[in-house]
């Protein structure tokens, strides 16, 4: 009998122990975590869910603030400046995105052609432009485009193209922020186009190889399908940065000419730090951009998935 009490004691003390290893793993795993919640919550769940309520006010950082209700989305409703960067929104969505990804993918599969020589030279220069900030391309770009004096006029002037006022003329100063900005953003849907396609099953290009397929049918019928999925990841995150744009606008052309490449993100700075008593205009309009970029990217997701099996 005290045999079998010890035994029975030792097993439950065992039990013990083996729990509070278990615990102290769980433990250790939520610590882990912890820092990144911890940032999450305070950095971008508090400010998210602040700026909310602060977009149903009237003042609320450096005043008291007062609930005004849906006065704050009212008046961006009847403000023409928040319709022509909308405008110029859509603007840059349509011609950033697919620039980025004709060029990228031109470049992707240059960079991974076999006769290619030195293609990890290539992929540096490509990927160079991320290593800049967005002011710094911006002063680059500046100069680029000056009329009669700039690079690129003058180049066009060699071409016999008549000199295009870049930064001054409204008609074009949109297309020149979208020339800046996939040259800007090329090099890392270079990078990810290259590494999607090296991920391709060789097997599969050689057997359409042997059933007469040639380059055109081996790409949009094999290689293109299978990196859908990559596809699809750069249009979302392309859209979502095309919607955003700022930095470089705002040292380029500061919005203009005449509002023609103002951003949204551009009057939601202007509004809550260049204009008094509008900390509730732009947190409602960015509420109203969060509202635009969780649809959009959504729906090519749902246009764009697809089962992609080897």
């Amino acid at each position: 009998m005290n045999s079998m009490k010890r035994s029975s004691s030792r097993t439950s003390r065992q039990r013990r122990i083996t729990l509070t290893m278990r615990q102290r793993s769980r433990l250790n795993s939520y610590l882990f975590i912890a820092p990144f919640y911890i940032l999450f919550f305070i950095f971008i769940l508090v400010p998210f869910v602040w700026g909310i309520g602060l977009s149903f006010t009237r003042g609320g950082i450096l005043s008291a603030p007062v609930f005004i209700g849906l006065d704050n989305y009212r008046r961006l409703t009847q403000d023409f400046r928040v319709r022509i960067a909308l405008g110029n929104a859509v603007h840059y969505v349509l011609t950033i995105v697919p620039a980025s990804l004709t060029v990228g993918m031109i470049f992707a599969l240059l960079i991974n052609h076999r006769w290619t020589k030195w293609p990890g030279v290539f992929r540096a220069i490509v990927f160079f432009p991320l290593l800049a900030s967005g002011a710094a391309i911006a002063q680059i770009w500046g100069y680029i485009l000056l009329p009669r004096y700039g690079i690129l006029s003058y180049l066009l002037t060699l071409l016999g193209i008549p000199d295009i006022k870049w930064l001054t003329d409204p008609a074009a100063a949109p297309f020149a922020v979208s020339i800046l900005s996939v040259w800007a953003g090329v090099g890392l849907v270079t990078l990810v186009l290259s590494a999607a396609l090296k991920g391709v099953s060789q097997d599969l290009l050689d057997a359409a190889r042997i059933d007469g397929a040639d380059g055109l049918n081996l790409f949009f019928r094999i290689t293109l399908p299978l990196i859908r999925p990559v596809m699809l990841f750069l249009t979302v995150i392309g859209t979502i940065g095309a919607l955003q744009l700022f930095d470089t606008v705002y040292v380029l052309t500061g919005g203009g000419p005449e509002y023609s490449t103002q951003t949204i993100v551009g009057l939601i700075y202007g509004f809550a730090f260049q204009s008094r008593q509008s900390e509730g205009l732009a947190a409602a309009l960015g509420v109203i951009l969060f509202l635009i970029i969780v649809p959009i990217s959504l729906i090519q997701m749902r246009l764009l998935r697809s089962n992609v099996e080897y």
